[in-house]
């Protein structure tokens, strides 16, 4: 497989750059260089591209300050007038957690920041994404004993759900998981040995539930 090209992307204006700032995924470093032909350094387009090439979850951004338009991106953005200026976003985030101006725009070191910061994102998406996880597995693994549904907060409580729909006190008690698709039919069904049971699956709606006692 052909080795995917490197891309830094060129912002001018303010709605753009906030656009490319809500592109990546979590997990993933925006690099951010303002430039310009008349302030030269040590870090420009050309080393923006390299770090691109070698950093697979570092999204790239160059800005042009010496243009009419560039400039004005840089001021709004607060940017002073000494550059080149490197910053570094973590989305969702749309404030840069660091910055590097001037002769500390040094590709070496720009990169050692993109990769530190690039486990640290790695890092918090990971704990975000297992901490869900956990709460799910949990949930579902209840109802394998006949324990709540999995839905959150205070839509678990089916007293609450028998409320909003409207039906009565004795119509929604163990049913009303089960109709969701969260709770263990077996369970509820209490099923004896030789009986038979017909299993309208998940999306039947506690309707269904319901009426089989009617």
């Amino acid at each position: 497989m052909a080795p995917t090209a490197a891309v830094v992307t060129e912002v001018q204006d303010e709605a753009l750059f906030q656009q490319e700032l809500s592109k990546p995924l979590p997990g993933t470093v925006v690099c951010a260089l303002f430039y310009a032909e008349w302030a030269a350094g040590a870090f420009g387009p050309k080393e923006m591209a390299s770090l691109a090439a070698g950093s697979e979850h570092t999204h790239c951004l160059s800005i042009n300050a010496g243009t009419d338009e560039g400039e004005e991106l840089a001021l709004t953005l607060g940017l002073g007038s000494k550059l080149p200026v490197v910053r570094f976003y973590l989305p969702p985030a749309t404030s840069h957690t660091l910055e590097l101006i001037g002769a500390d725009c040094n590709p070496s070191v720009i990169a050692k920041h993109a990769a530190a910061l690039g486990k640290k994102a790695a890092g918090s998406a990971a704990a975000a994404s297992g901490g869900i996880r956990d709460i799910v597995r949990g949930a579902y693994a209840q109802t394998a004993v006949g324990g709540s549904g999995v839905l959150p907060t205070e839509l678990a409580d089916s007293e609450a759900r028998r409320k909003l729909l409207g039906y009565k006190e004795d119509e929604v008690n163990t049913a009303a998981d089960i109709g969701l698709g969260c709770g263990n039919p077996l369970v509820t069904a209490k099923l004896k040995l030789g009986e038979a049971c017909l299993d309208l699956g998940s999306g039947a709606g506690m309707d269904c539930f319901i009426a089989a006692k009617q």
